[in-house]
């Protein structure tokens, strides 16, 4: 089977380097950089607790109605 596409296996060659190696010496791709504070995906209905940057908390709000303060950066996610 022969790959083609996209996604196939690219071999790059390196100077004094085996060839057995040299595939693990390929370049990475770039990941993304993530939106928020949080690694996890959070739905929009899903309740969580918030802590602005004056010191206010808010507790047990659903994520859609704080969704721009943390994207702006006025507030982070806590936990409970």
């Amino acid at each position: 089977m022969i790959q083609t596409g996209p996604n196939k296996q690219v071999r790059y060659e390196h100077e004094g380097i085996p060839k057995n190696i040299a595939f693990n010496l390929s370049p990475k791709k770039e990941e993304k950089p993530k939106m928020g504070s949080m690694s996890l995906k959070i739905g929009r209905n899903e309740r969580i607790s918030v802590v602005y940057q004056n010191g206010t908390r808010k507790d047990d709000v659903k994520y859609k109605t704080v969704k721009d303060d943390i994207e702006n950066g006025n507030c982070k996610i806590t936990k409970y």
